[in-house]
C-alpha cells in the first residue's frame, strides 16, 4: 500500500511539522531537558577567537571557536597554564564588557607573575580565580552560573589542571585510599554529559589543561609514545585537542643565532594536534615565544618567520637574506619602511623586532595570500 495523500495541496507551504516540534519541546515534561530547536538562519557560525598567534590562527581556520572545549597536555613548564590565560585575554577582549574569564587554580600554580605577563584583565567585572581542586564543586558551579546568567555573560572558563581535581567522595578517606583508576576520565566523562552541550548551546569556552602520561605500545614494546591522562573519554567532548611538546635544542631561540651558547631569550612553542574542528588533525604548528614579553607571543620574530617561509625574503649565500622585488614595490607603494637585506638571522630579527608596520603588512600580505 502506498502512502496516504497529503491534506494539502501540492506546492502550498507546509509548517505543520516544525510548529509541532516547537509545541512538544514546550510541554511541561521536557521542561529543562533541551536547549529548543534550530534550522535555516538560527543555525549560527561559531565565532573565532585569536590565539595570538598568526600561524596558530591560520592552522585553525581563524582562531580558536566559542562554544566548545579545548584541551591541552604535555610536561611540565610547557606552557598550558600561559596559552590558557592568553586566550582567555582574546576572550575578553572580542566580546568586551560581556567576555569574562573564570580561571580555576586547581594545582595552585598560577601566580600572580604569571597572570601579569600574559596581560589579561583582572577587573571583578571581567575575571575571578578560583582556588579549588574539588570537581563536584567545579562542575557544579560552573553548571549553575552558566544557567544563571541575567547579564548573559560569555564565559571562558579554565581548569588548571584536570589532573588535580579529587572527588568530593575521596575527601574524607585516607590518601592511599583515595585514589581511584581512571577517577580523572569518570570525572571529565561526567562533566562533558552535563556540560558540553550548554558550553555550545551558550557560546561559552572551556579551557583544560593536564598532565602527559607515558603510552605503552603492546605491538612495538620498545616504542613509547605521550598521551593525555585521564584516557579517551575526555577526548570525546572537545573540539580541540593538542600536545604541547617538550622544548628541544632546535626549538630554542638564542640571542645570537649562530652561538647555542649564548643566552636563551625564547623558545618556539610545537603543538601537536590530536583533534580540530577543521581537519587538521595530526599537523604541528609552532609560534615563537619571547621570555619576559608581556602576551608572551613574539609577533614580530613571527612575521619574519611568515618573511622567510613564504619567500617575502630570500636566502643567498648562506647567510644574506635579500627582499624579493615584488615585496619592495608593495613595502614602498605602503610607505612603509624595510632593509632590502641582512647579513644573518640576529640582524634581520632586530630589525623586524623594531618595525610594527613591516611586521602589520606581512601578517596582512600573507592573508591576503590565503584568502
Amino acid at each position: 500500500m502506498g502512502r496516504p495523500p497529503k491534506n494539502k495541496e501540492i506546492g502550498e507551504e507546509n509548517n505543520n511539522e516544525e510548529d509541532q516540534i516547537e509545541r512538544l519541546l514546550k510541554q511541561k515534561e521536557f521542561s529543562g531537558l533541551h536547549y529548543g530547536c534550530r534550522s535555516g538562519t538560527e543555525i549560527e557560525t561559531q565565532d573565532l577567537i585569536t590565539t595570538s598567534s598568526y600561524l596558530f590562527d591560520y592552522v585553525l581556520g581563524g582562531g580558536y571557536r566559542s562554544g566548545s572545549w579545548a584541551r591541552f597536555y604535555g610536561d611540565p613548564e610547557t606552557g598550558k597554564s600561559s596559552m590558557g590565560l592568553c586566550w582567555a585575554r582574546n576572550w575578553q577582549e572580542f566580546w568586551n564588557e560581556d567576555g569574562f574569564a573564570l580561571i580555576f587554580n586547581a594545582e595552585g600554580r598560577i601566580t600572580k607573575d604569571l597572570i601579569d605577563r600574559t596581560g589579561i584583565h583582572t577587573e571583578g567585572n571581567r575575571f575571578r580565580i578560583i582556588d579549588c581542586n574539588n570537581a563536584d564543586v567545579i562542575f557544579t558551579l560552573i553548571e549553575r552560573l552558566l544557567n544563571d546568567n541575567p547579564k548573559e555573560l560569555k564565559y571562558f572558563v579554565m581548569i588548571d589542571s584536570t589532573d588535580a581535581c579529587q572527588r568530593s567522595i575521596d575527601i574524607t578517606k585516607n590518601l592511599g585510599e583515595s585514589e581511584k583508576i581512571g577517577g580523572s576520565a569518570a570525572i571529565q566523562s561526567a562533566a562533558g554529559k552535563r556540560l558540553s552541550l550548554l558550553f555550545n548551546r551558550r557560546k561559552h569556552f572551556l579551557y583544560m589543561s593536564s598532565q602527559v602520561r607515558d603510552k605503552l605500545n603492546t605491538q612495538s614494546p620498545g616504542v613509547q609514545g605521550k598521551d593525555a591522562s585521564g584516557g579517551n573519554a575526555p577526548k570525546f567532548y572537545n573540539s580541540l585537542v593538542g600536545q604541547i611538546q617538550k622544548p628541544w635544542t632546535d626549538t630554542l631561540i638564542y640571542e645570537n643565532p649562530s652561538d647555542k651558547k649564548s643566552k636563551i631569550i625564547g623558545r618556539l612553542v610545537s603543538i601537536k594536534l590530536i583533534k580540530t574542528p577543521n581537519e587538521k588533525t595530526g599537523e604541528i604548528v609552532q609560534f615563537p615565544c619571547k621570555h619576559g614579553l608581556k602576551g608572551g607571543i613574539w609577533k614580530n620574530y613571527e612575521a619574519m618567520m611568515i618573511c622567510q617561509a613564504w619567500e617575502f625574503y630570500k636566502k643567498e649565500n648562506q647567510t644574506w637574506w635579500y627582499v624579493t622585488e615584488q615585496f619592495a614595490e608593495e613595502l614602498k607603494s605602503k610607505n612603509i619602511q624595510f632593509q632590502d637585506k641582512f647579513q644573518g638571522e640576529r640582524q634581520m630579527r632586530d630589525y623586524f623586532d623594531s618595525n610594527n608596520d613591516l611586521t602589520n603588512y606581512s601578517f596582512e600580505k600573507l592573508k591576503n595570500i590565503i584568502s
